[in-house]
C-alpha cells in the first residue's frame, strides 16, 4: 500500500495530464456521436412532419376539387312535355327529346351515348328492347354543344318496330355523354314509357313513368 501511494505522489501530474489528454480526445468523440444522433432524429421528424403536411394538404386539395366538381355538375332533366312522339313522312315513329340543363354548371360536348356506327347509315343505335331498335338520327344536334344552366339541348330517335303486334308498350332507354367545365366526363341516363296502337287512327301515348338518373363520373 505504502509502494502504490509513493507511486501515486510520484507520477500524479503524470497521471493528471494523461487522463486530461484522453478528455480531451474522447470528448469531441462523444460530443459529435451526440450530435449526429440529435440531427438524425431531427432528420426523422422533419420527415415525418413533411410527409404528414403533404398528406394534409392533398387532402384539402381532393376535398376542394371535389367541392368544385359538384358546384359544377351539369344535372340533365327528361319530363314528359319533352317528349315529343310524331310519325315522319316514311311512318317512322320518332321521338323528339328535349332535355333541360338544372345543375349549377355548364355542360360542354353533350353528345349521344351509341350503340353502333355504320359507314353506310345515317342513324346510331342507341337502346334495343324485345320489341323494337331505337337509332339517333343525323346531324348531331348536341353534338359540341355548350349548354348553360336552366338552357335546353334536343335531339330525334326513331323507333324501328321488329314485332307485329296491334298494341305496343315499351319502356325506352337511352343515354348522353358530356363533360363539365374543368373536362371531368359524365354520363346521364334516361327511361320513359309509351303505347302505341298500330292499327286505325295510330296514336301515341307517352305515361307518367319517367326518369332522369345521377350523372355518373366516367373514369
Amino acid at each position: 500500500m505504502d509502494s502504490l501511494l509513493k507511486f501515486l505522489n510520484e507520477y500524479q501530474g503524470l497521471i493528471s495530464a494523461t487522463v486530461g489528454a484522453i478528455g480531451v480526445i474522447v470528448s469531441p468523440i462523444v460530443a459529435f456521436k451526440v450530435m449526429r444522433r440529435t440531427l438524425t432524429q431531427q432528420a426523422e421528424q422533419f420527415s415525418i412532419q413533411r410527409k404528414d403536411e403533404e398528406r394534409r394538404h392533398n387532402e384539402s386539395l381532393a376535398k376542394q376539387q371535389e367541392q368544385n366538381r359538384i358546384y359544377a355538375l351539369p344535372f340533365f332533366v327528361l319530363n314528359k312535355s319533352g317528349i315529343k312522339p310524331y310519325i315522319d313522312e316514311h311512318r317512322l315513329l320518332v321521338f323528339h327529346i328535349t332535355l333541360t340543363n338544372k345543375g349549377n354548371g355548364t355542360a360542354i360536348h353533350l353528345r349521344a351515348d351509341i350503340k353502333e356506327d355504320s359507314d353506310n347509315s345515317n342513324t346510331l343505335t342507341m337502346y334495343e328492347s324485345p320489341v323494337a331498335c331505337y337509332k339517333y338520327h343525323f346531324p348531331f344536334s348536341v353534338s359540341g354543344a355548350v349548354v348553360q344552366p336552366g338552357d335546353t339541348s334536343s335531339f330525334e330517335m326513331s323507333c324501328e318496330f321488329t314485332c307485329d303486334d296491334d298494341y305496343i308498350a315499351d319502356e325506352v332507354r337511352f343515354a348522353v355523354l358530356f363533360s363539365d367545365m374543368y373536362f371531368n366526363e359524365y354520363k346521364q341516363e334516361f327511361t320513359f314509357l309509351f303505347q302505341k296502337k298500330k292499327s286505325g287512327n295510330a296514336t301515341v301515348e307517352i305515361m307518367d313513368n319517367y326518369s332522369s338518373r345521377d350523372p355518373t363520373l366516367q373514369h
